[in-house]
């Protein structure tokens, strides 16, 4: 439940969700997914590493290997 104040007016608004942001059901597109990857990895990545990190998963489908990633995502990865 959200509670809105807007001056003197105050409204109340409810909505049901019924399959959660992220969930099968209700996926996130790539651009939020890297969002929220990213506001995680930072906390314990350099930015640079966190967001090559991101890009090589997003490009895993066209990927010839995963041995780069791999290396990211490993202390011979780091840098």
């Amino acid at each position: 439940m959200v509670e809105e104040d807007v001056g003197r007016l105050a409204s109340e608004l409810e909505a049901r969700v019924e399959v959660n942001r992220g969930g099968p059901g209700n996926r996130l597109s790539d651009e939020e997914l890297a969002r929220k990857f990213h506001d995680n990895t930072v906390r314990s990545l350099p930015e640079e590493r966190a967001a090559e990190i991101a890009a090589r998963t997003l490009a895993l489908p066209d990927a010839q290997s995963v041995e780069d990633l791999t290396a990211l995502l490993t202390s011979a990865g780091e840098r």
